[in-house]
């Protein structure tokens, strides 16, 4: 279902015994978003060399681990060689 709260009420309301699933999508929406918030906060932290590695990495951290080009698995290890915030997120 969708995670509106509104909805969740409803079914534990009238159906107590039914099990809640969220949708793929909503889940996947509110992970977006808070790698988008990390990102945005880590490179406000970090220094002028440390950005440029950080940079363009938002879709390096979401895309499925089997499709990376070595250059991306190289600047994702960079990232948990640093251990911020945001590996932890992914991980």
């Amino acid at each position: 279902m969708d995670m509106w709260a509104a909805y969740a009420k409803l079914v534990r309301e009238y159906a107590p015994q039914a099990q809640i699933l969220f949708d793929r999508f909503h889940i996947v929406k509110h992970l977006q978003e808070a790698v988008d918030e990390l990102r945005a906060s880590e490179m406000r932290r970090l220094s002028g060399e440390q950005k440029t590695t950080f940079k363009k990495t938002r879709w390096l951290l979401l895309k499925n681990p089997w499709n990376l080009t070595n250059d991306q698995k190289e600047r994702l290890s960079t990232l948990v060689r640093w251990n911020t915030p945001i590996v932890v997120l992914i991980i």
